[in-house]
């Protein structure tokens, strides 16, 4: 009676198949490269608009300009700041990843 087809036996079967799809559908992270992953978390958006109003704030402040004028100001240094760092440096800071993004900008590992 409790052969083959019992409840117990394909209770077992479905458990060790269910086992075997979990280990076949792992998929490795998208981007390892630690220049980048960085990038996308909630934290360092809303810290980078916190750093552009504060240094509004410091050029209202300290120049005494209308706000347009420092808005403009921010924007060229905003501008002077992200070239460099995004089209100009190449590589990354750091050595574990074996010199393969060393001809990359930052751009080019951004957008992969």
């Amino acid at each position: 009676m409790g052969g083959a087809t019992s409840p117990q036996h394909v209770r077992a079967g479905r458990a060790r198949g269910s086992m075997v799809k979990l280990y076949v559908q792992a998929v490795p992270p998208p981007d390892l490269n630690k220049n980048t992953e960085w990038f996308m978390y909630l934290v360092v958006w809303t810290t980078y608009i916190f750093i552009l109003f504060v240094s509004w704030v410091l050029i209202l402040s300290i120049f005494g300009c209308t706000p347009s004028m420092a808005w403009t100001l921010v924007n060229l240094g905003h501008f002077a700041i992200t070239y460099h760092f995004f089209h100009w440096k190449k590589g990354t800071p750091f050595a574990d990843d074996q010199g393969i993004y060393n001809r990359l900008t930052w751009w080019e590992q951004i957008v992969g």
